[in-house]
């Protein structure tokens, strides 16, 4: 289950990293997380890469 919630919000934090409307800081206060290393943290853990990294590549498309 924990698994199914984690790629969940990875799911719809991609979206908001794609969209390149929201900082970092707003999206981790979206999501529950204390602060942004926190939220980056999780990120990386999950996808990798960083959230910055990812919104750069993205942005790139």
């Amino acid at each position: 289950y924990r698994e199914y919630m984690n790629q969940y919000r990875i799911a719809l934090i991609d979206k908001r990293l794609e969209s390149g409307q929201f900082t970092l800081k707003q999206i981790a206060d979206e999501f529950g997380f204390n602060d942004e290393s926190h939220f980056s943290h999780f990120y990386k853990n999950n996808m990798g890469v960083s959230p910055s990294f990812y919104s750069n590549l993205k942005m790139k498309d």
